[in-house]
């Protein structure tokens, strides 16, 4: 059986947007020097998606991004790229292709999988991690579908110098908790929270650059569906998402051009 292997956990069709006029994505991995790459070579594992069901492997999770996530989400993906700050309008199948895939991209990478191994206490095999992915998937996409949230873009733009970045595991998932004791500036802190609590909480947020020039945060709903077009960001907002998105991204960091991966 000749089964889908090369499996990319950050799709092509979101690398996209951020590649220059020769389709290539400028890319950091670690500490190394930034190179320029193809999206077809960045952003992937082998047999990441391949599972073991009754003794055979299967590939039905990597078709089922490819289906039912990537396809609906490319077109969007194209118009993101060229609309930039005029990105003006979605419509309910737009919206619903984006909801479904920044559900998948919080969970489909290998930031994720560690996640779970820590989780775990240790090292998970391929099945208990597309188990737990999908569970994880549906419950957001079940929660998305049946209560819309709202979805806020922001841009980069007018402002040069401060453009958005992408990474190995590019959803940051902002989980505000109030505090009864009133601080001036209080630093974010990485953690593991349960899902549930996060989509029960009123102040979350999951934000996905879209482009170096557009960025949606998914947000729980009050009375509007969607924010366009895009509200422009300071250039130290800017920073900041970029800074939290640097530091899950253990692989890699990716831009449209060489400067912001600096």
């Amino acid at each position: 059986m000749n089964l889908q292997r090369t499996n990319h956990y950050l799709a092509e069709c979101y690398q996209l947007p951020f590649t220059n006029e020769a389709g290539q994505v400028w890319v950091k991995f670690a500490n190394k020097p930034p190179v320029i790459r193809n999206p077809r070579t960045v952003g992937r594992q082998r047999s990441l998606y391949v599972r073991n069901v009754n003794g055979t492997e299967d590939d039905q999770v990597e078709k089922f991004f490819g289906r039912e996530v990537e396809v609906p989400f490319a077109n969007l993906a194209r118009r993101v790229k060229n609309e930039r700050e005029k990105f003006a309008s979605i419509d309910s199948q737009e919206q619903t292709a984006l909801l479904k895939f920044v559900a998948a991209q919080a969970v489909r990478t290998l930031g994720h999988r560690r996640c779970v191994e820590t989780q775990a206490g240790q090292p998970v095999d391929n099945n208990t991690f597309l188990r737990v992915m999908m569970r994880q998937l549906w419950t957001m996409s079940d929660r998305w579908l049946r209560t819309p949230p709202k979805l806020r873009f922001f841009t980069t733009l007018p402002y040069v110098g401060e453009h958005f970045i992408g990474g190995d595991h590019p959803v940051t998932v902002i989980h505000v908790r109030e505090n009864p004791v009133w601080i001036p500036r209080d630093e974010p802190i990485a953690g593991i929270t349960q899902l549930n609590d996060i989509l029960t909480n009123p102040n979350y947020g999951f934000w996905l650059p879209l482009s170096p020039y557009v960025c949606v945060s998914v947000q729980p709903q009050d009375g509007v569906p969607s924010y366009l077009p895009p509200q422009p960001l300071e250039p130290q907002q800017v920073r900041q998402l970029n800074k939290l998105l640097r530091g899950q991204s253990k692989v890699f960091i990716m831009a449209r051009d060489r400067e912001s991966l600096n």
